[in-house]
């Protein structure tokens, strides 16, 4: 063969390589936004608000809109679960988002209200500033909430512009109550923060948390998520994967989560399998990780 022929073979199985690799990122988003779909037709409530916030991350706004109309119309009285559709609504209909966004302000604002922790989470995560009303409310509920409530207000509190409310929500990472801890290392998470003192605390948190403890995915993911400690990561990325194949619904939902923000093709194929996993909440979150790893290795 000539010296060019042996260049044309090898730059036809370059490109065959690669139109490979495009096909199968191709069949993965497939598979994994197919999984989403029928989520949001098929599953129930909270699934289904997962499925949407995912769809809409990976720009599926106009069919999560029009099913979230018809959520809305069927659940918007119903005290929970209607602040999750309120907080798909104001995600999917740009125009309407200060209506719905007011709808949770009204939840939150309303002392006697048995959705108003589901609201303060809403406004967390919705990210957009308080009324004046309910900054109030907000003062009057941080002062007298139990250790597990006062971190989601603490949250608020940061995104106000306290300066030591996310010094408390770290602080909250050693707390006795397990509830309070996990929802402190979920906010850590999802934030993204890189605070030198918030990592330094989660290095040693997630060593403390105990098999079988609900707050243990959870305080492990945040850490791991946020490369609290380079030399612990392949433990903690070991404890995240098997509480992933193996955990109850609530902390493999959350595993996932955390293993999502450092998967690559590996990862993606070990929990492609879980697509069909009997949980809801379990193959959003596979189909999840498995956008994320095709969006960042096309």
């Amino acid at each position: 063969m000539s010296k060019w022929g042996a260049v044309r073979l090898a730059v036809a199985l370059l490109a065959g390589v690669a139109g490979a690799r495009a096909g199968a990122a191709v069949s993965h988003e497939g598979e994994a936004r197919a999984v989403l779909r029928a989520a949001l037709s098929d599953e129930h409530r909270w699934v289904r608000v997962h499925a949407a916030e995912v769809l809409l991350e990976f720009g599926e706004r106009a069919s999560v809109a029009e099913a979230f109309v018809r959520e809305e119309a069927r659940h918007g009285g119903e005290a929970g679960y209607r602040v999750g559709v309120w907080r798909v609504l104001a995600q999917a209909r740009p125009a309407e988002r200060a209506a719905w966004h007011g709808r949770v302000l009204a939840v939150f604002c309303d002392e006697a209200a048995a959705d108003r922790l589901f609201a303060a989470e809403t406004l967390a995560k919705l990210g957009d500033p308080l009324s004046v009303d309910a900054r109030a409310a907000l003062r009057r509920w941080a002062a007298k909430a139990p250790p597990a409530e006062r971190v989601l207000l603490n949250w608020l509190e940061w995104q106000g512009g306290d300066a030591g409310a996310r010094g408390r929500l770290v602080e909250a990472l050693g707390e006795a109550d397990a509830v309070a801890r996990l929802r402190a290392a979920f906010v850590l998470r999802f934030t993204g923060t890189k605070e030198p003192a918030a990592l330094a605390a989660l290095h040693p948190a997630a060593d403390r948390e105990v098999e079988g403890a609900a707050s243990r995915a959870f305080v492990v993911g945040a850490a791991y998520a946020l490369g609290a400690s380079a030399e612990r990561m392949p433990v903690w990325r070991e404890i995240l994967e098997e509480t992933a194949r193996s955990g109850p619904p609530a902390e493999a939902y959350e595993a996932l989560q955390a293993l999502r923000s450092g998967a690559g093709r590996v990862e993606l194929e070990q929990m492609r399998p879980m697509l069909e996993h009997a949980h809801g909440d379990i193959r959003v979150a596979a189909a999840w990780l498995m956008l994320a790893v095709v969006r960042r290795e096309p």
